[in-house]
Order: structure tokens, then C-alpha cells, then sequence
């Protein structure tokens, strides 16, 4: 059987041993799962149905919540490469990047110095997520986070460089609050953005014409 892919149903805690999928075609006892940056297995008790008991934290990924929506991988164990590992903060030459979805407004979490990171903001129907993207710590220079908007068509708000329910930051390239507040359209699209001496910052790029929508910045 090849990877497939779900959802979750419901939110996963790191103390359950059950997750809740959309859809178990092709779920089988032995099979890997992957869901955020987390690899699980599926228990060799399973049988059936939608409610999937599964071991955690397999090849030494760390064992974190996820919320309802996310997506979920899986697989046979030849169809995963080795994973990143999950827990160290050491800087390597080939850092991991460690992916988390976002299912409700709030902080996004920076990632752990020596790795980078994927937001996965994943929310359903038109539902418009409001998050803070905190500053960076001075450890974190190099890392880049990828923000994702996945599924649904709610436009986004990211506000750059702020404590959690702010509606102000520090802002993008060190322009300050004139640029401190992202709306993604309302659609698929990601902003890469990289740390540099306690700062956010992005790339300059193309103007890009046609059909498709950019991001807009600075407007309160």
C-alpha cells in the first residue's frame, strides 16, 4: 500500500494513545504515521475504524499535541525517509525542520535554535486566523520559518514581532510597526521568512503579475 492521507477528526494530547481520522482507507496495523513533525505507529491491535490506536514518538521524533484538522501521512516504513531528530538544540550543518499546525488564534511557537520550522495554519471553511509571530531570540539567527496558509479560504492575519494578542509588533526588516501586520488572501500561499540579529525579515522578490493575489503588509 502507498502513503496515504487524512485528517484528524479531533484534537490529539500528548498522553492519548487513540487518534481520530477523517478517513481510515488504507490504515493497517504495522503502517507509519506522520502528523505535524511526529512519527507514530500503528498498534498491532488495530483492526478497524476510524479510531486508530497508535504508538508515539517513533525514530526519535518528539512527542507534541496536535490539533483537530491536521493533516495525517501515512505509510509503510520504507515509504518515510529517516527523520529529523526532534529534540536536540544543538546547531547542525543540516538542520531539522520541524512542521506545526495551527487550528485556532494565537502565538506561534519559534522554532528551537538549530532547526527551522513550518506554521501550518490550517483552518476550515472561512475562518480567519488572527496569530503573533513573537520576536526572535538572539540564539536564532539563520533559522527560517515557513508561514503556510493550507486549507480554507480565511485571509489570515499575522502580526510580526508581537506578544500573544497584540495588534502591534516590531515588525518586518526592521521597518517597524508601518510593517509590522500580514494579511494572506484568502487562498493557498506561504511567506518565508528568516532571522537575522533579533529580526524578522523576508526576501525581496519579483513583482508578479496575473491572476494571483500578494500578500498585503503594513495596513492596521
Amino acid at each position: 500500500m502507498a502513503i496515504a492521507t487524512t485528517s484528524l477528526s479531533s484534537a490529539v494530547a500528548i498522553a492519548d494513545k487513540n487518534i481520530v481520522v477523517a478517513s481510515a482507507t488504507s490504515f493497517a496495523a504495522g503502517r507509519i504515521v506522520r502528523i505535524d513533525g511526529e512519527l507514530m505507529k500503528v498498534a498491532d491491535d488495530y483492526v478497524s475504524g476510524t479510531t486508530i490506536p497508535v504508538l508515539k514518538g517513533q525514530g526519535g521524533t518528539q512527542v507534541v499535541a496536535h490539533p483537530a484538522s491536521a493533516e495525517v501521512i501515512h505509510g509503510l516504513a520504507t515509504d518515510f525517509g529517516d527523520p529529523a531528530a526532534q529534540t536536540s538544540s544543538q546547531f547542525s550543518f543540516h538542520p531539522p525542520t520541524i512542521t506545526k499546525t495551527y487550528s485556532a488564534s494565537g502565538e506561534i511557537a519559534l522554532p528551537a535554535a538549530g532547526s527551522n520550522g513550518i506554521a501550518v495554519l490550517n483552518a476550515s471553511s472561512t475562518t480567519v486566523l488572527t496569530m503573533t509571530l513573537p520576536v526572535p531570540t538572539a540564539d536564532m539567527n539563520g533559522t527560517r520559518l515557513t508561514l503556510l496558509s493550507q486549507n480554507g479560504t480565511g485571509a489570515h492575519i499575522i502580526y510580526i514581532g508581537a506578544v500573544a494578542g497584540a495588534t502591534s509588533g516590531t515588525g518586518l526588516n526592521g521597518a517597524g510597526t508601518a510593517y509590522d501586520k500580514f494579511t494572506f488572501p484568502a487562498g493557498p500561499v506561504a511567506l518565508e521568512l528568516f532571522v537575522y540579529n533579533e529580526a524578522w525579515y523576508t526576501s525581496a522578490h519579483p513583482a508578479i503579475t496575473g491572476t494571483v493575489t500578494l500578500l498585503t503588509g503594513g495596513i492596521a
